[in-house]
């Protein structure tokens, strides 16, 4: 099942209709995120969805877990959840401000292991590094 008719399934299970301003914010999310608010206005406008229904929708997309927040330093940046995308986690240069994601087995392993050393079951977690990227470190010398 394609990622569109997976979100659209969700929302009917919810209870919840499938509109038109809420496929144009799912699909920016899907092809842009993460993304600040102020950028998901700026595209869901470009299809014609107002911002105070922007954010109706991303506050019905949190509701129902479709969405999460992402910190990055100052900024909260707003991106599909793991249910729509492989878990992962980003790097954000400080210089030119480009965010990249990764993942990493050995990390999720640790996570799990140091999980289980505080007699924890880790059922979600977000990590944020923050740095100067590759391109960024090669002007720099």
């Amino acid at each position: 099942m394609n990622r569109e008719q997976q979100f659209k399934d969700h929302l009917r299970t919810a209870g919840e209709r499938v509109t038109a301003p809420r496929l144009s914010v799912f699909r920016a999310l899907l092809r842009h995120s993460p993304m600040p608010m102020s950028k998901l206005i700026v595209k869901a406008r470009a299809d014609g969805v107002d911002p105070v229904t922007t954010y109706r929708t991303v506050d019905l997309f949190r509701k129902l877990g479709l969405v999460q927040e992402v910190g990055m330093g100052r900024n909260r940046l707003m991106e599909l959840s793991d249910n729509y995308q492989a878990h992962h986690h980003h790097f954000t240069c400080l210089m030119c401000g480009k965010i990249d994601d990764f993942d990493s087995s050995a990390l999720e392993y640790e996570l799990q292991r140091i999980g289980g050393e505080l007699g924890a079951e880790i059922s979600w977690h977000q990590l944020e590094i923050t740095g100067t990227c590759a391109g960024c470190c090669r002007k720099q010398k």
